[in-house]
């Protein structure tokens, strides 16, 4: 609970909530994909700037990539896993 990392991801989903609360339109989605992650990016920089005393410029640009493809990556890693656990006989010990 001390960690920056707890309160930087508390701080995420605190901001995504208070943005979009249960307003998300439909057929809209690479706008609002877009409009998360720099309200995101706007929302934690106070938060940054208090517990590191400054903020990239560039991380909203990188995480507009990076976490689109994370999760595909988890997601395909957490889809085989659960494949190959209902394989009879594959049981780890």
């Amino acid at each position: 609970m001390l960690s920056y990392g707890f309160w930087l991801s508390f701080g995420t989903v605190a901001v995504l909530l208070a943005a979009f609360g249960q307003r998300l339109g439909r057929g809209r989605f690479w706008s609002n994909w877009g409009q998360a992650q720099w309200i995101v990016a706007l929302g934690l920089l106070p938060l940054l700037l208090l517990l590191f005393g400054w903020a990239s410029v560039i991380a909203p640009l990188v995480n507009l990539v990076a976490v689109p493809l994370f999760s595909l990556v988890l997601l395909l890693v957490v889809l085989v896993a659960s494949l190959v656990g209902m394989v009879p006989g594959l049981e780890l010990p």
